[in-house]
């Protein structure tokens, strides 16, 4: 008993405890339960009596900034801001309002503030409010103020010249407590963008008429009159940010840090964390993990002095250095906008306007036309849908009001066409059409199409295209053309893609892949986020080969990355036929994905079919495109009669999922699919049905759930949702795969430390799961199967020696499309010899920990990694990722990702063999040597046949004939002719590769050569 009651006693006063911080967290926050004054899209409308949401947008705040005409903003600033035409430039909400910008699908909120001349702090504690309710509205499980918050919902703010010091101060209050604001709760940060628009990030130094009595003014100016000489009415106490020095309390250091130092020649200015608080990177770090901080404000005039009187890039005179907008955080990304107008002068009042002059009139007008500037629309617009910062030189369209239209996201489709895509996938000419690739292209592309619609609808253009041109003609057969120009993903066009454009490709002509490439680069106009998803069987054959480290590769790969064009490649067919390495510089150097499906990865061989891979690999890159998730991702096996189930966990952080089932031989229905949710019931695939899509078409079924059909009782629970999968009678052994793939706010993301690696490297692979934002620790059940070639593609080539006789057996073209020797020796040894090219051993499994001692540097940090040394053979490792769990919120859940990367030979200076062989000289003038060039990386892998083009000769002396040539064995040789009058002690050999420069003395290699 005496433990018991000392049980409770705890118990109790723990709770007591509890309750004592609760009261403490109502008592000194009593801003945040001041009721903010929020309007809807029509500026009319208050938030308390928003409708329900049909279709799930894009939350969007705008904070505006000081009314200097209206102490009590009866003139409504917010819509003189956002809503009204000014000075004969747009608006935020006619960009929004423009049938062009529907694709944003933004749901638009707009903030207002009664008080001018109250604290910034009041403004901030209303901002939390409205972030709360917007939150709750999006997301009906997320209750306002909670403690322990949990939402799939983040909300972008645009911000205004003061309303960005106070939107920047409920930032900050979010990662530590900031007068009596909200407490932080847990990392919970519910803003994934915050745009700030001419922002006076370290005060301005305004005439004193404006601050009088004016605390929001006050503290704008850090406390402190234009000339320093007075302190301003910024009071003493700390309740509502009256409190000297608010500006550089705000910043976290010395307001003075920003004022040039003229005795000292190399002052700079400094980075400071401490003005975005909470802030992640741009491009390479994604929205769950952390506020993206974007600051525009006007170019300089002439005299390189800001045109906008908060500033500009660089520091001013001012005696604190209170005239800068520049965010110097160093994840703060800041963009110039040029040509803001400065016309006409700013007009506030006669009284007012009598004591500024002239130039600080038209900094004013600069000032307030920045807001309605087309390109500041349009930069902020893309940054908060595209949830990253616009590349340089990014431009909008403009309609002839000058309203900005936005271009959205774009893919293109690129399909090898090319007479092999007509083979077998094994490489058998003259097969059925079913059986052919470039069938098996199409039946993958049909679906990829549907789960596009589903999930893009509105929001993105594709176009399609193919390489050669058809109908083909060999004269001008190295072109490529456009099937099918940029569109917007609807209905209406993924129908036509899928009934017209794409299954009537036919195949026939040779394989100008770069051709192909360069067509698709010029379909794009103004989209925004780029893709290309490239299918092809071969190698690059038109007009010549190339191979990785040619001028035109590099140059092409430099070209997508100028254009911010990711490329997704997919090797198809035989393998001894694919260029695996330019299809992984390509996706590598683009931040694409590379997918192989050419044999078994070994993760389940007896299951593995082209088709249903190829359906694989369609499904992967449209995931990785689109930010999808995967839940579960098998391929299998299926008898007559026999019906496969599995369990999958759905749960609140899902917003829209889809279930995709494909199958090998072409007839519809074949397999049977049905879907049933957390409470048991099926889930009804007929076209009446809301929240649900279904679709099929000759080898696949899709059913698609969005967030109406979710969010009903039942349908997401602590119950998983159960597949089925039938087989009728009349199947016999029938390969299929099926995915769950959602949109979702839990994630898994998996990371490599390198773009590409060579034999013997250590790859170090990581992956993290977040939950709304924050990463999830503690897991136990995340690991890697890793599965590696059986021996090195060079080494293959290299060690299956073929003479010219052999050679000749296999025919130079195989029907219209010529063969390399390369790809011929290919055919020789799996066709005639029977070699198997190499297989993929078994796979490993390699556990992932966060304890800060595999890779991971930080013990508890979310980040799960490992190390994988075993990279002594080149060729394709397949990664895959498997993490199963509960989140801190009580969330199960399963994630899957399969990672490609093909690992290239290490050749460095050291490893390469150099031989030479003396040949009879020629007329007594001329001595002849072969040299015989063997490239080899330190473990003894030969990099093998496939790079005559990167190795070149040159010689101090005489001169090398003829061409370099390729003995398709991992050697490469040329003939010098050297005059019997030259010493060939005194000759030098210069051997190039990749770049790097090797020297060889010629007689040293000679003699050597002989023993």
């Amino acid at each position: 008993m005496g433990f018991l009651n000392r049980f409770m006693a705890s118990r109790l006063s723990y709770l007591f405890i509890i309750f004592l911080v609760a009261l403490s967290y109502v008592s000194t926050n009593r801003i945040v339960w001041a009721e903010a004054e929020v309007y809807l899209a029509d500026g009319v409308t208050p938030l308390s009596q928003a409708p329900e949401l049909s279709d799930e947008k894009l939350p969007l705040l705008f904070v505006h900034g000081h009314n200097f005409l209206n102490a009590n903003d009866e003139d409504f600033n917010f819509r003189k801001n956002w809503h009204d035409p000014h000075n004969g430039l747009p608006s935020f909400k006619l960009a929004l309002d423009l049938p062009d910008n529907d694709w944003l699908y933004i749901e638009p909120y707009y903030i207002r503030f009664q008080n001018q001349k109250r604290s910034i702090v009041e403004d901030a504690g209303e901002i939390a409010w409205a972030v709360e309710h917007i939150l709750h509205r999006h997301d009906s499980n997320y209750e306002p103020f909670t403690l322990n918050p949990s939402t799939n919902v983040k909300v972008v703010i645009i911000a205004f010249s003061k309303g960005t010091i106070s939107s920047r101060l409920y930032l900050k209050s979010l990662q530590e407590q900031q007068y009596n604001l909200p407490l932080p709760r847990n990392g919970f940060n519910p803003v994934s963008e915050f745009i700030a628009i001419s922002p006076p990030n370290h005060g301005f130094a305004s005439s004193n008429i404006f601050t009088s009595r004016n605390h929001a003014l006050s503290q704008l100016n850090n406390c402190k009159s234009k000339n320093c000489l007075l302190n301003l009415d910024c009071g003493t106490t700390n309740n509502f940010g009256e409190i000297n020095n608010f500006i550089e309390n705000l910043n976290g250091h010395p307001i003075t840090d920003t004022r040039p130092d003229p005795t000292n020649p190399n002052w700079s200015l400094g980075e400071y964390p401490g003005e975005a608080p909470g802030s992640r990177r741009n491009n390479d770090s994604l929205p769950s993990e952390g506020t993206l901080y974007v600051t525009m404000y006007a170019d300089n005039d002439e005299n390189g002095m800001a045109r906008d009187y908060v500033g500009g890039r660089d520091p001013s005179e001012d005696c604190q250095g209170r005239i800068l907008a520049r965010n110097l955080a160093p994840d703060a990304m800041n963009i110039v906008i040029p040509q803001i107008p400065n016309q006409p002068p700013v007009e506030l009042s006669p009284l007012i306007d009598a004591l500024i002059d002239a130039e600080d009139r038209l900094k004013f007008s600069v000032h307030q036309n920045s807001v309605h500037t087309p390109e500041v629309i349009c930069n902020a617009l893309y940054t908060a849908v595209r949830h990253q910062a616009p590349p340089e030189g990014f431009t909008c369209q403009t309609t002839g009001n000058n309203v900005p239209i936005l271009p959205p996201p774009g893919i293109v489709l690129l399909f090898d066409t090319s007479g092999s895509m007509s083979w077998k996938h094994d490489g058998t000419v003259g097969v059925p059409t079913n059986e052919q690739r470039l069938t098996l292209a199409k039946n993958a592309a049909y679906p990829f199409m549907e789960m596009l619609r589903d999930h893009n609808e509105g929001k993105m253009n594709f176009g399609i295209a193919t390489f050669p041109t058809h109908p083909w003609d060999f004269m001008a057969g190295c072109k490529a053309q456009e099937i099918t120009p940029m569109t917007l993903v609807s209905d209406t066009s993924t129908n036509t893609a899928i009934t017209n454009t794409i299954s009537g490709l036919v195949a026939e002509g040779n394989t100008p892949l770069l051709a192909g490439i360069s067509s698709g680069i010029g379909m794009f106009g103004h989209e925004s986020k780029r893709a290309i998803v490239l299918l092809s069987d071969g190698y690059h054959n038109c007009p010549s080969r190339v191979d990785i480290g040619n001028t035109e590769v590099t140059n092409i790969i430099n070209q997508l990355k100028t254009e911010s064009i990711r490329v997704f490649t997919i090797g198809f067919g035989r393998p001894a036929d694919i260029d695996y390495p330019l299809l992984e510089a390509l996706a590598s150097e683009t931040g694409g994905r590379f997918e192989p499906v050419t044999t078994a990865a070994n993760f389940d061989p007896t299951s593995w079919n082209p088709a249903t891979a190829l359906d694989e690999a369609y499904k992967s890159i449209l995931k990785d495109a689109l930010g999808l998730q995967t839940a579960v991702d098998p391929l299998g096996a299926i008898k007559g009669g026999e019906k496969v189930t599995r369990k999958v966990m759905i749960n609140k952080n899902d917003k829209k999922v889809s279930f995709f089932l494909s199958w090998v031989t072409p007839r519809k229905g074949r397999l049977g699919f049905r879907v049933k949710s957390a409470d048991g019931q099926a889930v009804a695939t007929t076209s009446s049905t809301p929240g649900i899509s279904f679709h099929e078409g000759e080898t696949y079924k899709i059913i698609t759930v969005d967030k109406s059909f979710l969010k009903l009782p039942g349908k997401v629970g602590s119950s998983p949702w159960i597949i089925e999968i039938n087989a009728g009678d009349n199947v016999n052994n029938e390969k299929y795969q099926y995915s769950v793939i959602m949109d979702s706010v839990l994630e898994m993301n998996t990371t490599f430390d390198k773009k590409s690696y060579g034999t013997g490297d250590v790859i170090t692979i990581s992956a993290t799961i977040t939950e709304a934002g924050r990463p999830v620790s503690g897991l136990k059940d995340i690991s890697v199967k890793v599965t590696r070639p059986e021996e090195g593609t060079g080494n293959w080539f290299a060690l299956n020696k073929v003479n010219v006789d052999d050679l000749k057996k296999i025919p130079e073209k195989g029907g219209d499309e010529s063969l390399s020797p390369l790809i011929r020796k290919g055919i020789l040894l799996t066709e005639i010899r029977k070699i198997a090219f190499p297989a993929q051993l078994s796979p490993v499994t390699i556990q992932l920990y966060d304890d800060g001692k595999h890779g991971d540097n930080n013990a508890s940090d979310g980040i799960y990694a490992n190390q994988f040394p075993d990279t002594k053979k080149e060729g394709t490792y397949s990664f895959y990722f498997q993490a199963t769990g509960t989140t801190m919120m009580g969330n199960a859940f399963e994630r899957e990702d399969v990672v490609h990367k093909y690992i290239n030979v290490n050749v460095t200076l050291e490893t390469i063999e150099v031989s030479v062989v003396r040949l009879p000289a020629v007329k007594d003038t001329l001595n002849q040597f072969m040299i015989v060039i063997t490239p080899k990386d330190a473990l003894g892998n030969y990099l093998g046949p496939r790079y005559s083009k990167m190795i070149k000769l040159a010689t101090s002396h005489g001169k090398f004939i003829d061409v370099l040539q390729n003995n398709l064995d991992g050697t490469y040789s040329q003939v010098l002719q050297l005059p019997t009058t030259v010493n060939i002690k005194e000759v030098v050999l210069k051997v190039d590769i990749k770049g790097e420069t090797l020297p060889v003395s010629l007689v040293e290699k000679l003699e050597k050569s002989k023993m």
